[in-house]
């Protein structure tokens, strides 16, 4: 909808804020040429018309696509007496000793200042199409110029490249401060999607830090509580059974003090992979911090499902013997002690169910370690 396009920016601002924010398109003769622009993807041009900014002047409209998609247009001004003035490299109107009348689509717009029409026939029409419409210059000689030459052949063959330098001025004026405008609107462009890039690429990257363990790639704590919570939610709603595992990793501290923390960093990572791959797409796997993991069991039919996934997880961790340190084999002796809590049995709020695997998990570790323990059972 064309009678909706408003001016979102303009270059420069200043003399031109007072066309920010204004309906671009008015009237329907305008609409209809700015729906041919569009489908014909070429310029188009208004009459002469008197510019919020003060002045006499015209519109020049430059579709613009965005990955072949009409994206709005470019909306060039140019005031008449600035335009003519440098289409004619000139700063007085009797620099050339001649007077000019230059009219669009028959409507006079400009004139030299103090001229006389002659009715001798000296005077010289030229006509050129600016985009659909009609651009009249007429030219005839002063009489102090008249008055200096003898013979009317100099002025015939001066007022003839006179009006081809100024058919030949205003043109490339205009198509220069067109292709100018059209790359400083590119520029803007290309310079609005790279911030807009910036800031997703930002806003990704702390959604990531929020949510995901920057260490391992699991679910951080926060996705964990809100996974937590939106398996209970359910499980309360359905009348179903489902579980949490707190797992941690034995001996942690005693490996980042013998090998480093690069070594433990790598056991962490492996210990989640083994974790992960134990556990339904479903579940969610989580590192809360340190050598501490939680597991959702979501949507369970029966205990037992929870001591089976448990049981799994611990014995493919109690078979990780070595860790590589570049290419070089570090010996571990890996286990896990891992606690159980069920919903409803075992609680029925994340906190309590949080609270009644943690204490199972430590009784784990009081008992040896390496080893699972239902909560049911302390």
């Amino acid at each position: 909808n064309y009678s909706e396009l408003p001016v979102r920016w303009n270059e420069p601002f200043a003399g031109n804020d007072v066309a920010l924010g204004i309906q671009s398109a008015i009237d329907p003769r305008r609409l209809a040429a700015l729906e041919r622009s569009r489908v014909e993807r070429v310029p188009t041009m208004t009459s002469a018309i008197n510019l919020l900014q003060g002045g006499k002047g015209f519109l020049l409209y430059v579709p613009l696509y965005k990955r072949n998609e009409f994206d709005g247009f470019l909306l060039a001004v140019f005031r008449l007496d600035d335009w003519l003035h440098h289409a004619l490299l000139m700063d007085q109107d009797q620099a050339l000793g001649h007077h000019m009348h230059l009219e669009f689509n028959d409507e006079m717009v400009y004139r030299t200042v103090g001229h006389s029409k002659s009715h001798d026939h000296d005077e010289m029409t030229s006509h050129v199409a600016m985009f659909e419409h009609d651009l009249k210059i007429m030219v005839w000689p002063t009489e102090a110029f008249k008055a200096s030459e003898q013979s009317g052949l100099p002025f015939i063959v001066g007022l003839f490249g006179i009006a081809i330098s100024i058919l030949t001025g205003l043109v490339l004026s205009l198509w220069s401060r067109s292709e100018a405008a059209a790359i400083e609107a590119r520029r803007h462009q290309q310079r609005l999607k790279r911030e807009v890039a910036e800031r997703k690429a930002a806003q990704d990257q702390l959604h990531k830090l929020a949510y995901y363990d920057a260490l391992t790639g699991l679910a951080s704590r926060r996705l964990a509580m809100d996974r937590l919570n939106m398996s209970v939610k359910l499980a309360r709603e359905q009348d179903s059974m489902m579980a949490i595992l707190y797992i941690d990793v034995d001996g942690f501290k005693n490996v980042n003090d013998t090998w480093g923390h690069e070594i433990g960093d790598q056991l962490l990572c492996k210990v989640g992979d083994l974790i992960s791959d134990a556990v339904r797409d479903i579940d969610t796997v989580a590192r809360l911090g340190g050598d501490e993991f939680l597991v959702v069991l979501a949507d369970l039919s029966q205990q037992q499902e929870a001591e089976i996934v448990a049981e799994r997880i611990r014995a493919s961790i109690a078979k990780v013997r070595e860790i590589y340190n570049n290419a070089h084999p570090v010996k571990l002796n890996t286990a896990v002690s891992i606690g159980i809590a069920i919903y409803p049995g075992d609680g029925t709020s994340v906190a309590a169910l949080l609270a009644q695997a943690d204490a199972a998990m430590y009784e784990s570790k009081k008992a040896g370690r390496n080893r699972c323990t239902l909560a049911s059972a302390i």
